[in-house]
């Protein structure tokens, strides 16, 4: 069974066209080649996939796929 944390760095991987094994908890989205539209990209696939919605207010401020994976993680954690 995928964790939560699992299913969020695959879509990261998937949206920068890496290998799951480059998305590390502290890498940039950047480093992983992820311009603001890829981002944006990215934030739709995970509404999507986990059946949330993330605020821009709280996307924009997103640097490194932990702090992605901590948002989902806190987001799904008050989902009803």
């Amino acid at each position: 069974m995928n964790t939560t944390a699992q299913r969020v760095k695959a879509l990261i991987a998937n949206t920068a066209d890496c290998g799951i094994e480059q998305v590390a908890d502290d890498k940039n989205l950047s480093d992983l080649g992820l311009d603001s539209m890829d981002r944006y990209e990215l934030t739709l696939y995970i509404e999507e996939a986990f059946g949330i919605e993330i605020p821009d207010a709280d996307s924009a401020p997103l640097n490194t796929v932990g702090e992605v994976v901590a948002l989902v993680e806190r987001m799904v954690g008050v989902k009803v």
